[in-house]
């Protein structure tokens, strides 16, 4: 009786060691995806494997499929979560979704090229003064546009191409306004282009001029000498002018309105060679208006 009862004992024993080397349930955290830094989304977690059985009853749930990752740098999805443990055994947890590969970030763009500077325009005709002028002043449009005395020089003085290879400033510039003007680009002194036919005394050629309507303005006049000198091209003879915008110059002198003193007497710029003369004021002599 002793003897079964030991044996009973040692089965018993023997029973509890065997079942306490069951395998035990893992519970394994399933990782995070790793953050997907690029435009890419990340790919999915891979989906779990279930966990070895155990010597319980139940299988191990199937583990959770990974999140997918987001994109634009967004974080990986995490792996799924484990399934319920079964009974007497468990399923390892889902593989954690694998993190999108970084994508390589944006280049930075290029700024747009800027523009380039426009050109400054030539010719046109500038602003007035804001006022009348009071005789004997007349309208420099030379900016700033200012009430000036026409026998001395309100502007720079323009030179020849020849001068200008030398290295004067200022080269001879026109525009042909297309009605019966020239604008001159570096006095911005506007010009009668074509010259009139006919030959005037030195009172007869002042009054011409205030009387001329042409290209849209009444205010014109007689040039000084200094004006007058300005077209003149030393670098040409015959006639010494820019015969592309004052077609049709003859040689021949022109009056100003430049009166030395009190002699019968103004000055003439003659346009075979650009040289000034001091003649009558009876005399009959050419004529290009200014304003």
């Amino acid at each position: 009786m002793t003897l079964i009862r030991i044996g009973v004992a040692i089965g018993v024993a023997v029973f509890v060691s065997l079942a306490g080397c069951g395998r035990k349930p893992v519970q394994s955290r399933p990782p995070t995806g790793g953050a997907g830094a690029g435009v890419v989304a990340g790919v999915g977690g891979a989906v779990g494997s279930g966990g070895d059985f155990g010597s319980g009853v139940g299988g191990g749930g199937e583990a959770g499929a990974g999140g997918a990752g987001t994109a634009a740098g967004g974080i990986g999805g995490a792996g799924g979560a484990a399934s319920a443990v079964g009974v007497g055994g468990s399923s390892a947890g889902g593989a954690g979704g694998i993190g999108a590969t970084a994508g390589s970030g944006g280049g930075q763009g290029e700024g747009g090229a800027g523009a380039a500077a426009g050109t400054s325009g030539t010719g046109g005709v500038p602003a007035s003064c804001a006022e009348p002028c009071a005789l004997p002043l007349v309208c420099e449009r030379y900016p700033p546009p200012a009430c000036a005395d026409p026998q001395w020089v309100a502007w720079p003085m323009p030179n020849t191409a020849v001068d200008v290879a030398a290295g004067a400033p200022n080269e001879m510039s026109f525009t042909d306004n297309g009605d019966g003007t020239v604008t001159d680009n570096v006095t911005r002194l506007m010009w009668q282009q074509a010259t009139p036919p006919d030959t005037f005394e030195l009172t007869q050629a002042g009054a011409f001029c205030q009387g001329l309507t042409l290209g849209g303005h009444d205010d014109w006049r007689l040039p000084s000498m200094i004006e007058l000198v300005s077209i003149a091209d030393l670098g040409r003879s015959n006639p010494a002018i820019d015969t592309t915008v004052f077609p049709g110059t003859p040689s021949d002198p022109f009056w100003s309105s430049t009166v030395w003193g009190t002699s019968a007497s103004a000055e003439a710029i003659a346009f075979d060679r650009g040289n000034t003369r001091q003649l009558s004021m009876e005399m009959r002599l050419r004529v290009r208006c200014v304003r």
